[in-house]
C-alpha cells in the first residue's frame, strides 16, 4: 500500500510555506499555515512524511503531502533537502478519499 523512500526530496515545498514569499509578480494561492513554535521544537524528523500521488487525467500523478507540514518546515529551516517519507500507491490513495 506505501513505498517507504529513506531519503525524499522537500526542497520545493518552501513555496507552500512562509519560508519563501511569492515570486515577483506573483501571487502566493495556496501557503499552508503551520504552527512554527511547535515544527521547531516538538516535531520528530525521523518520522516520516506521508505522501499521496494525485492523478490528474492523463497526466503523470502530482504528488500532495497529507502528513508531515510542520517537519517539512523545520526540515528547510535547518537547511535539510531530504526526508523520509512513505508514498501511498494509487489504490491506496484512492481508498482512503473522502467520499463527496
Amino acid at each position: 500500500m506505501a513505498t517507504f523512500h529513506e531519503h525524499t526530496l522537500i526542497t520545493g515545498l518552501g513555496q507552500f510555506l512562509s519560508l519563501e514569499p511569492a515570486r515577483e509578480g506573483h501571487v502566493k494561492l495556496i501557503e499552508v499555515k503551520v504552527n512554527i513554535e511547535y515544527a521547531m521544537t516538538k516535531t520528530d524528523l525521523t518520522k516520516p512524511l506521508i505522501v499521496a500521488p494525485l492523478p490528474i487525467g492523463e497526466e503523470p500523478a502530482e504528488l500532495m503531502v497529507i502528513d508531515g507540514w510542520h517537519r517539512i518546515y523545520r526540515a528547510l529551516s535547518e537547511g535539510r533537502e531530504t526526508l523520509p517519507a512513505f508514498l501511498l500507491n494509487p489504490a491506496a490513495e484512492e481508498a482512503i478519499r473522502i467520499p463527496t
